[in-house]
């Protein structure tokens, strides 16, 4: 399951990201209606909800409440009111949020096992990524055309690294295999020993992850560049 350090960091980096948002939209607003901003940062938005709503189990919405429609920051468990406001308090409501609706729905239910998302999430979230990589670079070869002076970069938003930080801890990524798939524009092949293995696709990769997690924490992996 993500853990609590994760979670703050990766919350705390959107929130950084949508802050400098609108202050690049506050000074747009002063320089007058004629500077066009750019802001394609959806894709990689909605990638994090697909993996926030899975593996919180997040029916409700409550993430995209928390980062964008919140004024208060108050929930409520039945009579009881909970201060959401900053996020290690947020992570504390939704797994105790997640606990209670299992268990008002399955009596006498075991201890809930942490929950690791589905091949099919993973796979709409890598394809999002990209859909996200390609919309910049077709941004970016735009701007070229029209001046030199331009410059966008694919692989430096505070979305793309809070979402590897979330996947990287549902997966217990501690060889950074998952940055490097998808930042690096690569042949994706890794090599345990003398196996190599092709994770071009991104169930590939999923199933990989799942296989070798154990063999992964002491092996050494080399990479194809």
């Amino acid at each position: 399951m993500i853990r609590k350090g994760t979670f703050i960091i990766a919350m705390n980096l959107i929130n950084e990201h949508n802050a400098q948002l609108r202050r690049m939209m506050d000074l747009a607003n002063t320089i007058g209606s004629n500077l066009l901003l750019i802001s394609t940062e959806s894709f990689y938005h909605d990638a994090i909800s697909l993996v926030f709503k899975e593996s919180f189990q997040d029916t409700d919405k409550l993430l995209d409440w928390w980062l964008y429609e919140s004024y208060d920051q108050e929930l409520y468990l039945g009579e009881q009111k909970f201060d959401a406001s900053d996020p290690g308090n947020f992570y504390d409501f939704l797994v105790k949020y997640r606990q209670d609706w299992k268990e008002q729905r399955q009596c006498n239910a075991p201890p809930q096992k942490p929950i690791r998302i589905s091949k099919d999430c993973f796979r709409k979230a890598i394809a999002l990524v990209r859909k996200e990589q390609n919309s910049l670079q077709t941004v970016a070869d735009a701007a070229r055309q029209c001046s030199s002076i331009f410059n966008v970069h694919g692989n430096t938003s505070r979305y793309l690294d809070a979402l590897i930080l979330l996947l990287q801890d549902l997966f217990g990524d501690a060889k950074g295999l998952l940055r490097w798939y998808i930042t690096k524009p690569v042949d994706h092949k890794v090599f345990i020993g003398d196996t190599m293995y092709d994770l071009n696709d991104p169930g590939a990769l999923y199933d990989f992850m799942l296989t070798h997690t154990t063999e992964l924490k002491g092996a050494t992996v080399s990479v194809k560049s």
